[in-house]
């Protein structure tokens, strides 16, 4: 059975309830579902942890293998810089710039992504592309 109390009589009508044998149990829905979205607070920022750590294994997979592939089909032009006077650091350097501008090119189309769809995340897509084919 629900009962309406107002707020000021709450204390009261629980505490006469309680002492009755005929009732089993005596509680404040709002309390309950305050109780609930508590609960669902604390399920919903594990949840969100646990799709965050996940998202980020898999954007450093992508990037990892991006850049192993992108060393792999360069490395004769690689090989060859040292021969041309190029320094060990100086390889480093510009293999590590082709990685920076990957990763920046991916931030744009990702940051559009998140944003949601929209017409600038389908452009951003066709810049990347772009100069692909």
């Amino acid at each position: 059975m629900l009962l309406a109390v107002d707020s000021d009589a709450i204390a009261a009508v629980k505490e006469r309830l309680r002492r009755s044998p005929h009732v089993i149990d005596v509680s404040d829905v709002r309390a309950d579902m305050n109780r609930l979205f508590d609960m669902n607070a604390a399920i919903m920022d594990v949840w969100t942890a646990i799709s965050v750590a996940l998202a980020a294994s898999v954007v450093f997979g992508v990037v990892y293998n991006n850049a192993r592939i992108a060393a792999s089909a360069r490395s004769r032009e690689l090989a060859s810089l040292p021969v041309l006077g190029f320094s060990r650091r100086e390889v480093s350097a510009i293999l590590l710039y082709g990685l920076a501008r990957l990763l920046w090119r991916s931030r744009s189309v990702s940051g559009s992504v998140a944003s949601g769809p929209s017409s600038s995340w389908a452009a951003s897509i066709a810049r990347h592309f772009a100069g692909r084919w």
